[in-house]
C-alpha cells in the first residue's frame, strides 16, 4: 500500500506543535504515513502574517493552559507548562534550537525525531 506523505512543520515551543508531532509520531506506521519532520521558526510566520501568538492574545491566554491540559489528557502525553514563559519564548526563543534541529535534519536525518525531543 502506498504511504501517505506528510509535511509537518513544527516550533518546539508551541505546545500545540508538540501534541501534534507526538501523534504524528505515534501513529506514523499504524496510519502508514511518511512522516516528514519539519522544523521552523512559528515566531517568524506571526510577526510577517501580523497574526497574535494565543499567549499575547488575553482571552486566548487565559485558557491556553488548561486547553493545553485537556488536550494532554485526552491524548495520554504528558504536558508540563513552560516555566517562566514570556521569558523563555519572548527573550529566549526557539531559533537555537531549530538552528540545531535543521544541521541534524542535514547531516542526521534519521535522528531528527529523537532530536526534536530533547
Amino acid at each position: 500500500a502506498l504511504r501517505t506523505k506528510v509535511n509537518f512543520y513544527y516550533d518546539t515551543l508551541s505546545p500545540y506543535a508538540w501534541f501534534g508531532f507526538e501523534t504524528l509520531c505515534r501513529y506514523q506506521k499504524p496510519w502508514n504515513l511518511d512522516l516528514q519532520l519539519k522544523p521552523m521558526n512559528l515566531g517568524k510566520i506571526m510577526g510577517e502574517s501580523g497574526n497574535t501568538p494565543p499567549g499575547m492574545n488575553p482571552s486566548k491566554a487565559s485558557m491556553l493552559s488548561r486547553d493545553a491540559q485537556r488536550v494532554s489528557d485526552m491524548l495520554n502525553l504528558p504536558y508540563k507548562p513552560v516555566e517562566h514563559f514570556a521569558k523563555t519564548v519572548f527573550i529566549r526563543g526557539s531559533i537555537p534550537c531549530l538552528k540545531t534541529l535543521a544541521a541534524c535534519q542535514i547531516l542526521y536525518p534519521d535522528k531528527l525525531e529523537e532530536m526534536s525531543r530533547q
